[in-house]
């Protein structure tokens, strides 16, 4: 199990524990929760009732769900009769009859679609847990969800009845760029490094969307086949993702969209103006909180400050979407679109902002190739004086500060004399906006890494590249 040691060691305990277990597990759609219970149990002597929400389904379609479940740990799948609402529907599992003797484990998944309104299906899960299924000592309740602002407000908030028996939470995580080529070569791809950055700047780390990549297709062909073809499978994906997690979800598309056309980021009074959907106050604050818990943005502050918050695109498959896909809603691609596209400015200008989402995403691994054992604060700083002058990482530690640049190339890097001058200001800049008084060391974040010229020497100090991240 790729990139999943923690979450299965602490699913493990909770499995032997003696005491009665109700565990959560969250993350966004694709990131591989169903596939990580199946796996897990699928190696423990318990019956396993696992039942999954039906999107957009009512009651019935739910029940109906969980008696298919039901059956097939007892009775062999046989049709059995749907009953008519949750109270009955999770007493038909009766713990005294001799079918059910043993470990059961009950799987709720996407709770959050198959608690429909007025189903009181979480109220029925806390009667009967404290009424039966904890005192028994052989239940255990794993509930799965694609939305973990749902899981916080409905399961963890203490005012629901629920909250005080869930004895363990994880949120699945997408891969790392190095988990995503373990889990590419374990499907027998053998791709370059260059592919890999490719296609996780496309992709992700989300397993479900790893998992199309075909073997010997080059990425530009499986990104041409996936986004722009005739039967392009996740042309539409963003909606899913938004669909399973939120009851409305245009709106937080919207938001996504909006911020995915700017380069670095957009502040809350920029997403109010520019918004339809969403407008200011707590409606368009609920939407962001919820977008941010689901991993699609990140609310970050420039260094030093207490306020002014901006959002950006967290997810490298939301970025390409809102940059690529929603301004050209509608639209039908020529059969080569993105093979003609990937040395365009549009191209470049994307990509720039794609590999900065990576470095981001992988920070334990620049982190450890950087050479950082401690690290007081960890941010950003953009230029007052020029808003496209961006120190995109800092790391505040005990004798130095280090600023990373994070500048995408798909050849090694040359910089100018020009470039070199330019950055040296804004350096400046910052130390005396930040009121800085430690030295400064630069490392400069690229694929292939950086020319030695006049106009790095003595400026760059650390060159990391991805033999770095994919070390």
């Amino acid at each position: 199990m790729i990139g999943r040691d923690w979450e299965w060691k602490q699913l493990e305990n909770a499995f032997s524990s003696e005491k009665p277990q109700v565990v959560v597990l969250s993350g966004r759609l694709g990131v591989g929760k169903s596939h990580f219970v199946k796996e897990f149990f699928a190696q423990k002597k318990c019956h396993v009732i696992h039942a999954t929400g039906v999107e957009k389904g009512n009651m019935f379609a739910q029940l109906k769900s969980f008696t298919k479940g039901y059956s097939a740990a007892f009775f062999n799948s046989v049709d059995l009769q749907v009953p008519r609402n949750w109270l009955w529907g999770l007493s038909m599992l009766d713990l005294n009859s001799e079918r059910t003797q043993g470990k059961i484990v009950i799987i709720f998944d996407e709770l959050q679609v198959m608690a429909t309104r007025r189903s009181e299906l979480l109220e029925e899960i806390a009667r009967i847990w404290k009424r039966d299924w904890k005192k028994s000592g052989r239940v255990m309740v794993v509930i799965c969800s694609s939305s973990p602002s749902w899981v916080q407000q409905k399961l963890l908030d203490p005012q629901f009845n629920l909250a005080s028996y869930i004895t363990l939470h994880m949120q699945l995580k997408p891969f790392t760029l190095e988990q995503s080529q373990q889990f590419l070569d374990q499907r027998g791809l053998d791709l370059s490094k260059e592919d890999m950055l490719s296609l996780y700047m496309t992709l992700g780390g989300i397993p479900r969307y790893l998992q199309h990549i075909e073997p010997g297709l080059k990425p530009q062909d499986a990104i041409q086949a996936l986004f722009f073809g005739e039967h392009a499978l996740l042309h539409n994906e963003l909606t899913k993702v938004l669909s399973i997690a939120f009851e409305k979800p245009a709106p937080y598309k919207e938001l996504i969209d909006l911020t995915a056309q700017s380069a670095h980021g957009l502040t809350r009074s920029e997403l109010a103006q520019r918004s339809v959907l969403s407008t200011r106050g707590g409606r368009l604050s609920q939407r962001l909180e919820g977008l941010c818990a689901l991993g699609l943005l990140e609310e970050v502050l420039p260094w030093g400050k207490q306020r002014g918050e901006f959002y950006r695109v967290a997810d490298e498959l939301s970025l390409f979407l809102g940059r690529w896909i929603s301004p050209s809603e509608g639209r039908t691609f020529p059969k080569k679109y993105w093979q003609d596209t990937d040395q365009s400015h549009e191209y470049y200008d994307w990509a720039a902002y794609a590999f900065k989402s990576v470095c981001r995403n992988n920070k334990d691994a620049l982190i450890k190739a950087l050479g950082i054992k401690v690290a007081y604060a960890f941010g950003w700083w953009r230029s007052p004086a020029a808003k496209d002058d961006v120190l995109d990482l800092i790391f505040d530690m005990d004798k130095k500060m280090l600023i990373g640049l994070c500048m995408y190339a798909e050849k090694v890097l040359t910089l100018d004399k020009e470039y070199a001058s330019k950055l040296i200001c804004t350096i400046e800049l910052f130390k005396k906006k930040a009121q800085v008084s430690k030295p400064i060391s630069l490392a400069m974040i690229t694929p292939l890494g950086v020319e030695k010229t006049s106009a790095s020497k003595g400026l760059i100090d650390q060159v990391i590249t991805l033999n770095d991240l994919l070390a």
